[in-house]
């Protein structure tokens, strides 16, 4: 405990005095175990610098409440029989110097029993008797000449004996308390420190809550109204009980918003992969319609989602004045431009065939003028060839055969034609063309037996 007060007195000095030392952290616990209330101690510490605010007093009570301090416990037996001894020295000497004055001494008695009622009193009544007694000494000092000073002594040390008898009494009486009952003791101020201590906390936290002012001008929709709701549900538990269902369906709604929209990363990523994977190579038709099915489907989704769905009505714009008489500018701004810039078509939104078909007739219609003065544009250059690089098809068409021939050229091509299918070579002719060997032998039966080699 002593550890846990010294970290927090050291945290707390370096704040207030500007200096955190073993000697500053001594002297502010020792003068906590040593005032009798915070205010003391407040007041000694402010002597050494410690300002005048809310939160030095905190510290100060803090401190204050957890110092340790001594207790009165019951004396050993020692000190009892001493205290016992010296009482009845004491009243044995007052019993032995106590014969000669024993009436005047009990009238004494008397009238301090009586005066002991208030302590005002008291102090008058021992103002009065202190005066009455001297009188009496005074007296008795003129009419007994005859007494001895250690008589006279005697008889002070008697009215100074009873005096302490009497105050004896007013003593607050020993407590006994064995280790157990301590531990249980210095236990329960923990406790009852820190359940104060929790108490300012809380006490603390709602004069700051209190002061924060909360602009309701707004309507009751959107987050002001969320924030509200919120409010309500924390402060009680039947309704949070009874608004749990409809909870639970708006979560599932936006996860599944939020999940739509991860699907759809992930499908983009997959078709990027397969398309930097498949960059050159050839692939199946399996896998070539695979991906085609993924694009398909990605352009269909992206399509849905620029379609705007959102209904087309009036809205009464928001309060842009405060509950405080100022101003909003944002909300100003948004009263009197937001529904111009609504009304923009955003960049790839979804556009339907009759929007299409209004943009196009406005196009249409639109009147341009200065058409039918406009200049007709010639052309000032032509064409460039080089030729030399130029290709004559003239020669082509003369070297086919039939073309360009008169009648009597075709008569002569045809007889020349069928002498020579009337030769022996002629025959020949399909056997030489599908021959796979490079010479063919053929033998003259007229005029020798030696064969002729053709080459093919």
């Amino acid at each position: 405990m002593a550890s846990d007060l010294e970290r927090y007195v050291s945290d707390n000095v370096l704040t207030y005095f500007g200096l955190s030392d073993r000697t500053t952290i001594d002297f502010v616990i020792a003068s906590a175990s040593s005032s009798k209330s915070a205010d003391v101690l407040f007041a000694t510490l402010s002597s050494f610098g410690l300002p005048n605010t809310s939160s030095a007093h905190d510290f100060v009570n803090e401190v204050y409440s957890r110092a340790p301090r001594k207790r009165k416990h019951k004396h050993s037996t020692g000190d009892a029989a001493r205290r016992q001894a010296e009482k009845e020295a004491k009243a044995l000497r007052s019993q032995h110097f106590g014969f000669l004055l024993e009436d005047e001494a009990r009238d004494d008695v008397v009238e301090v029993r009586k005066s002991s009622k208030s302590k005002d009193k008291q102090k008058e009544k021992d103002s009065g008797t202190g005066k009455k007694n001297r009188q009496i000494r005074k007296r008795d000092y003129d009419e007994k000449e005859w007494e001895s000073d250690g008589e006279e002594k005697a008889r002070k040390r008697w009215k100074g004996d009873e005096k302490a008898e009497r105050e004896e009494p007013e003593e607050e009486p020993m407590e006994i308390e064995d280790e157990k009952t301590r531990k249980e003791r210095e236990r329960q101020e923990d406790l009852r420190d820190r359940d104060a201590f929790a108490e300012r906390m809380r006490e603390r936290d709602k004069e700051r809550t209190k002061k924060i002012v909360e602009d309701r001008s707004s309507k009751a929709t959107g987050a002001a109204a969320e924030a509200a709701q919120r409010r309500q549900l924390a402060e009680d538990s039947e309704a949070r009980s009874a608004a749990l269902p409809s909870l639970r369906l708006h979560s599932r709604q936006e996860y599944l918003t939020k999940r739509e929209i991860q699907q759809i990363e992930l499908l983009r990523k997959e078709i990027a992969d397969d398309e930097a994977l498949f960059s050159g190579m050839k692939i199946s038709k399996r896998e070539k319609k695979e991906l085609e099915r993924k694009k398909e489907l990605l352009r269909l989704v992206e399509e849905r989602l620029k379609i705007n769905d959102k209904w087309d009505g009036y809205e009464l714009p928001e309060d842009y004045i405060t509950e405080q008489g100022k101003i909003d500018k944002k909300k100003k701004e948004n009263a009197l431009y937001k529904r111009y810039e609504d009304a923009k078509p955003k960049d790839d939104q979804f556009t339907t065939d009759v929007d299409q078909w209004e943009a196009h007739q406005t196009q249409m219609s639109t009147f341009k003028t200065g058409a039918m003065d406009k200049k007709e544009v010639v052309d000032d250059y032509e064409y460039v060839f080089d030729e030399s690089q130029t290709i004559k098809f003239v020669m082509e068409s003369a070297a086919l055969p039939g073309v360009g021939m008169s009648a009597a050229d075709k008569l002569l091509q045809k007889q020349i034609e069928a002498a020579e299918k009337r030769g022996r070579c002629y025959q020949l002719t399909p056997g030489l063309v599908e021959a796979n060997y490079y010479f063919h032998s053929e033998n003259n039966r007229r005029n020798s037996q030696k064969p002729a080699y053709i080459p093919l």
